[in-house]
C-alpha cells in the first residue's frame, strides 16, 4: 500500500477505472489529463489526500518533467508508470492526413517516450521503479482501417521490450499491457476519430 502511481491517460477508459480502483484500494496516485477539471470531474472528490490530478501536454517535455517533479513533491517518491495516453485515427492511410499521422505518433508513442524518459534519473536513482506501457492487440495485430494506429502501438511493443532489457540491471521493471476489446467509453468519445477524408476504393 505504500506504492506511489503516476497514471496518463486518466480521465476515461482503462485509465480512469485503474485510478478508481487504486484510490479505493488506499493507494496515493498522481494522474495526468488534457485538462485538469475533467479528470477531478470524472475521478470525483474520494480520497483528496490521496490524489494529485495535473493537467499535462504529452508531446511537452517540460510540462511532463514538471508533473513528475508535482508527483515527487507532494508524495516523496514514485513507484509505478503507468503509459495509458491514447489517441485513436481510424482510417485507410491515404484518407489521413499527414497532421493526423503525426498526432497519432505524437501522443501514443513520444509522448510515452517523454514520460519514460523524464522518470527514469528518479527511478535510476532509487534503483527500482516499474513502467507498464499500455500498448494494444492491435499492438501485434491490425485490423482493418487502423494502419496507423497499430504502427504506434507496434512500436509501444518493441520499445517496451528493448527497454526491458537495457533496464533490469539497473533494477527497473517493464511491462507491455496487449488489451482487447472491453466496455470503455474509449471508442466513444473524443480519444477516438474517423478520417474526415473518405475515399469510396476503401468503402
Amino acid at each position: 500500500m505504500d506504492k506511489i502511481w503516476y497514471i496518463i491517460g486518466a480521465s476515461k477508459g482503462l485509465g480512469l477505472a485503474l485510478v478508481n480502483k487504486l484510490l479505493e484500494k488506499g493507494y496515493k496516485v498522481a494522474a495526468t489529463s488534457r485538462s485538469r477539471s475533467a479528470l477531478e470531474k470524472a475521478v470525483g472528490s474520494q480520497n483528496e489526500e490521496n490524489f494529485l490530478p495535473l493537467e499535462v501536454d504529452l508531446t511537452n517535455p517540460s510540462s511532463v518533467a514538471a508533473s513528475i517533479k508535482a508527483t515527487y513533491d507532494k508524495f516523496g517518491k514514485l513507484d509505478v508508470v503507468v503509459n495509458n495516453a491514447g489517441y485513436g485515427i481510424g482510417g485507410a492511410l491515404e484518407e489521413l492526413s499527414d497532421n493526423e499521422i503525426e498526432q497519432s505518433f505524437d501522443v501514443n508513442l513520444y509522448g510515452t517516450i517523454n514520460v519514460i524518459k523524464g522518470v527514469l534519473p528518479y527511478f535510476r536513482k532509487a534503483k527500482a521503479g516499474y513502467l507498464m506501457n499500455i500498448s494494444s492487440m492491435f499492438g501485434f495485430y491490425s485490423g482493418y482501417g487502423w494502419s496507423v494506429y497499430s504502427s504506434t502501438k507496434f512500436a509501444i511493443t518493441g520499445l517496451s521490450e528493448g527497454l526491458a532489457r537495457d533496464l533490469a540491471p539497473l533494477g527497473i521493471k517493464v511491462t507491455t499491457i496487449a488489451p482487447g476489446g472491453f466496455r470503455t467509453n474509449f471508442l466513444g468519445d473524443s480519444a477516438v476519430f474517423p478520417s474526415a477524408n473518405i475515399i469510396d476504393d476503401y468503402d
